[in-house]
């Protein structure tokens, strides 16, 4: 009797959440993001901000889903640049290309190499910005409120989330990122759910859970998450031309 007491008692503890003394945890159905949140003594903000949860993801987790209850560290560059360093040390723009090239191909590809250090330029002004979820001002950004409100001061504008901007611009192959490149991962589920603007020399720019940083594509963390590249500057370039 004893024993099947001692059994009857472990299978309770299995199957009782104790969520705040866990990592991860399995969406059941009928529970919400709050409600889960709440159970792991977390506000529904930060149970975001672990995920990278935005905009309609935060209403529709679906059972089955993986949520991360705990800040899962995310690799840091110790010498990441701040407002008014030399970005062409991240860029390798070092000298001005506007005369490379004749005709109407050499001044698409001065503009298009002018927008992208004007991209990297206002990205890098805001790192150290805190991250703040839904946020899209200096005072805090999300991953995709800090990239939609980069290419709104070139005059270009992108949808809200990670995953309809994932749905814009020009796919770019593997091995011919450029800067001002938007880079794309999968963090938490199918689909692109975190994103950042390339600089070029491997490192990118983005809204952590730290804040606005520098990163390096071939850090584990993000090498094993990414999920592809797009290239929206080009299709503004090219309405500027005539």
């Amino acid at each position: 009797m004893r024993s099947l007491l001692l059994v009857g008692a472990l299978v309770i503890a299995l199957a009782t959440p104790a969520l705040a003394d866990t990592r991860m945890h399995v969406v059941q159905p009928g529970e919400t993001l709050y409600s889960i949140a709440r159970q792991a003594h977390l506000s529904a903000e930060e149970l975001a901000r672990y995920n990278d949860l935005e905009g309609s993801r935060v209403a529709n987790v679906q059972p089955g889903q993986l949520l991360l209850l705990k800040d899962e560290p995310q690799p840091r560059l110790a010498s990441a640049p701040v407002e008014g360093a030399d970005v062409a040390q991240w860029t390798g723009d070092a000298k001005d290309r506007s005369g490379e090239g004749s005709g109407i191909v050499g001044r698409l590809f001065a503009r298009s190499a002018a927008f992208a250090r004007a991209v990297s330029h206002a990205a890098l002004s805001f790192i150290g910005v805190p991250y703040a979820w839904g946020g899209t001002t200096a005072s805090g950004f999300d991953c995709s409120g800090y990239v939609q409100h980069v290419f709104a001061m070139m005059g270009v504008h992108l949808p809200r989330t990670a995953d309809e901007q994932f749905l814009v611009g020009k796919r770019v192959k593997a091995g011919h990122l450029e800067a001002g490149d938007l880079v794309f991962f999968q963090t938490y589920a199918p689909g692109a759910s975190h994103v950042g603007i390339y600089l070029g020399q491997d490192k990118f720019v983005h809204s952590s859970s730290h804040g606005v940083m520098v990163s390096s594509l071939s850090d584990a963390y993000w090498a094993n998450r990414y999920l592809g590249a797009k290239r929206v500057a080009a299709a503004r370039a090219s309405h500027t031309h005539g």
